[in-house]
């Protein structure tokens, strides 16, 4: 999966969010739920899942890219599976919020990204979310 998210990121990077976006659901669909729904340890499970939620949030990344707003939330909401993928959900929330002009709801949304990063995530993780958060502050000017 971690193949498939870099192809689909650098896809989407080159050529916008519309060009794959239905390869991605249909993969997710497919391969991914088969995988979440198999026997699996614990370990191999969490990692499945993470994955998984990784690729949701590119998916709404992808749905924003190219203006479908509704289902870009929507696929960033179905990405909460652990503290450190839902902060980076809350601030992909965030990022788009502010990309639609709605400012205190991004600057809502990055204040729960850094919240939510702030004990259970990695360093790097709370970093992005505090520079999200750091923009949309100055954005609402605070």
């Amino acid at each position: 999966m971690q193949t498939v998210t870099a192809f689909f990121a650098h896809t989407t990077t080159r050529y916008g969010g519309g060009h794959a976006r239905t390869a991605l659901v249909c993969y997710l669909a497919h391969d991914v739920i088969p995988w979440l729904h198999a026997p699996a340890t614990d370990t191999t499970h969490r990692q499945l899942l993470t994955a998984g939620a990784q690729l949701s949030i590119l998916l709404g990344d992808m749905c924003a890219d190219d203006t479908r707003d509704a289902l870009a939330q929507h696929y960033h909401r179905t990405a909460a599976h652990d503290a450190a993928t839902y902060a980076i959900a809350l601030h992909a929330m965030s990022t788009h919020a502010h990309e639609l002009d709605h400012h205190p709801a991004a600057r809502a949304l990055a204040q729960q990204a850094a919240d939510a990063a702030r004990h259970h995530a990695h360093p790097a993780i709370q970093t992005y979310t505090h520079a999200q958060l750091a923009v949309t502050e100055a954005r609402t000017h605070h």
